[in-house]
């Protein structure tokens, strides 16, 4: 979720959250200005279980959130 109000459901459910973060992505002015986009940088870091930094491939971003998703479902969550 990118707002407050999709995110807290999931953490009420005690489902998981990951942060995902794509270091220089080049967005115009007009979508970085959108609400997804400022609203999102609100959520406070402890809301989140796991940040994975997109930094690297399109594989490399796949494994990372395959491994995330793997270590979560055996830890039971």
């Amino acid at each position: 979720g990118r707002f407050r109000n999709e995110v807290l459901p999931v953490l009420g459910r005690g489902g998981v959250v990951l942060g995902l973060e794509r270091p220089g992505a080049a967005l115009p002015a007009e979508a970085l200005r959108h609400r997804s986009e400022t609203e999102s940088k609100t959520i406070p870091p402890w809301w989140l279980h796991r940040r994975i930094v997109n930094s690297g491939t399109l594989d490399y971003f796949e494994s990372e959130v395959v491994s995330a998703a793997r270590h979560f479902l055996e830890a039971g969550r």
